[in-house]
């Protein structure tokens, strides 16, 4: 119940979310790698670093979290198939019949009818989204 409550908040603004992120992510590690350490201070080379690593963590722990639902939800499932649910009453068996139901699908955190799907994979895609950006980025203020 909490969680339909939950991604009905955040269903509007989860779009602008992700791509901030995305962007974010991308801007950050080209900001990392484009600059020179050597002539720049170390405040701002630690800002640099904690900007990368809070931008990295947070969505890193979103993308984490669903990974973690989902795999909540196929243990929950392992757990009531081995249980001997079927010996129950009538009643409980139906109610059961309909948790396993619910429990037998993919649960990761997704939006807008699933085009958006939070995952490991999904994070990794980012990853080397912004890896392309960086390399692209660096290719054409050298060339």
């Amino acid at each position: 119940m909490i969680y339909f409550q939950l991604r009905k908040f955040n269903n509007p603004i989860m779009l602008f979310k992700i791509v901030l992120n995305n962007m974010l992510f991308a801007l950050c590690t080209y900001q990392l790698t484009s600059s020179d350490f050597k002539s720049m201070s170390n405040v701002r080379l630690y800002k640099f670093l904690l900007e990368f690593t809070g931008v990295f963590v947070q969505f890193y722990y979103l993308c984490h979290s669903s990974e973690k639902l989902d795999d909540w939800q196929s243990r929950v499932n392992r757990a009531i198939t081995e249980s001997h649910w079927y010996k129950c009453s009538k009643g409980t068996r139906r109610d059961i019949c309909m948790l396993l139901r619910r429990t037998q699908g993919p649960n990761h955190l997704s939006f807008y009818d699933g085009a958006i799907v939070l995952s490991r994979a999904y994070f990794l895609s980012v990853v080397k989204c912004s890896y392309n950006f960086v390399n692209f980025m660096r290719m054409n203020i050298q060339g």
